[in-house]
């Protein structure tokens, strides 16, 4: 069963993702690839789960599924799109996840939207300062509920996504 953990920022975790850039950029071989770090940990002095999240973005999608054996080498389950049309998820860590992989097409919606709420908590410390005391809210509450915990964050995000995305296409 994964425990629900939100700890304090750590500055080690923009190294963390550089490290394990490398090696991914490394496992996806001849595949043209940039690698972004998403999510919490990208996002300094938010407090997250201790997970990195990394979003390479590809020419073709498609290209990912012949380069999942060297993933696997490097720890990571392959999940396909795991609920999400256009992503390549991996994982690492089972239930003490490490790393999440989320693979995109250059230009793709999904892509841009993590990027846009990634800027844009980056630019509105005060919007990721409330973010962070909603997360650790509700790891507090659901603290072996992860379930509960990711639904308890949905309609921030959604709504918050939104302003993200308009803020990213026209103010920043």
């Amino acid at each position: 069963m994964r425990q629900v953990e939100v700890v304090t920022y750590k500055e080690t975790w923009p190294e963390e993702f550089e490290s394990e850039a490398l090696r991914i950029h490394e496992a996806l071989d001849q595949i043209p690839v940039y690698i972004h770090h998403i999510g919490s940990t990208s996002v300094p002095g938010l407090s997250a789960k201790p997970v990195i999240d990394l979003m390479p973005v590809v020419p073709k999608i498609d290209e990912v599924d012949t380069h999942s054996e060297g993933m696997q080498k490097l720890g990571y389950e392959a999940m396909g799109a795991y609920g999400i049309e256009g992503r390549r998820f991996f994982r690492k860590g089972g239930d003490r996840r490490t790393h999440h992989v989320h693979v995109f097409e250059l230009d793709s919606p999904a892509a841009e939207r993590h990027l846009a709420f990634r800027e844009y908590l980056r630019a509105h410390p005060d919007v990721a300062s409330a973010y962070g005391t909603l997360k650790r809210s509700l790891a507090e509450t659901y603290p072996e509920d992860m379930e509960s915990y990711i639904s308890g964050k949905e309609e921030w995000i959604r709504t918050t996504e939104e302003r993200a995305i308009r803020w990213y296409r026209e103010e920043r």
